[in-house]
């Protein structure tokens, strides 16, 4: 019924790792570079496989890929039109390259709302109405979230990334720090150390055909990619996605098939933020 095809993304996560010696050119600083990695990635396998061209795509991601998924495809739409138009800034690492056949995207627990998921996540979503905090609680961490707020307003990204990471967890706190993504246990069943250690296998790595040099890297808002992109996650790109839907696009609808969803006990997120206003 469908092939899948996986991207480590942006440079640095998984396997994906950049030959470029300084280490600031070697990360992605925003969505406009990651979509940029994404996109030349794909032309480059369809250039090799040109038998997948006529399929249709569906960009999928999880979290953080709320911003990539649209941003990506954004670049694929606009690279499309140019390459029909024979607009010679069409983008690729080929001479000819091709139109991408996009039909929608999915986006699990997308994060690309920041400040209004922040606040979310405490009042509506889950902290309050789930009882992890109590009236004194909420009211006390609201002060935060007017802070946090002013932070992102001011465009002191640095400091809102810390305040958000610090909000989060004061919250959590409240609640004796139940699983950010299941707010229903208090054990992480998630096996990182596993994955770890079957990714670094080299009979792995040959299977997939990855350097021996290369390690596979699984981080979570923390080391060099976080940082790189520090400004990029407390930036909303909600505005994206009315504008994506608006768009009218060669499929057999008219438009981009989209599907936003959040597991109900998902607190990273939160469920109410999941819905575009």
């Amino acid at each position: 019924e469908a092939h899948i095809l996986y991207i480590d993304s942006p440079v640095g996560c998984g396997y994906s790792y950049s030959l470029a010696e300084d280490e600031d050119q070697r990360y992605a600083h925003d969505e406009c570079q990651v979509s940029k990695g994404l996109y030349d990635t794909l032309q480059y396998f369809l250039h090799k496989h040109p038998e997948y061209r006529r399929c249709k795509l569906y960009i999928t991601g999880e979290s953080y890929a709320g911003k990539y998924v649209t941003f990506f495809a954004k670049r694929i739409l606009d690279e499309n039109d140019k390459i029909r138009e024979n607009n010679p800034e069409a983008r690729s690492c080929f001479p000819t390259p091709y139109p991408i056949n996009l039909h929608g995207i999915f986006m699990n627990d997308g994060w690309f709302a920041p400040v209004r998921q922040a606040k979310v996540r405490l009042r509506y979503a889950y902290a309050y109405a789930m009882g992890i905090v109590d009236k004194n609680q909420h009211d006390i961490l609201m002060k935060d979230w007017d802070h946090l707020k002013n932070l992102v307003d001011e465009g002191q990204w640095l400091e809102a990334y810390h305040a958000n990471q610090q909000f989060k967890k004061d919250i959590l706190d409240c609640g004796g720090d139940p699983m950010e993504y299941d707010v229903r246990t208090f054990t992480d069943n998630t096996p990182i150390a596993q994955m770890d250690s079957y990714f670094n296998m080299d009979s792995v790595k040959e299977a997939l055909h990855v350097p021996s040099s290369v390690s596979w890297l699984c981080t979570d808002e923390v080391g060099p990619v976080t940082e790189h992109l520090v400004k990029d996650y407390m930036s909303d790109t909600a505005y994206l996605i009315p504008e994506l839907l608006d768009r009218p696009v060669d499929t057999d609808c008219g438009h981009l098939r989209m599907v936003i969803y959040t597991g109900n006990f998902d607190y990273s997120c939160g469920f109410m933020g999941s819905i575009i206003e």
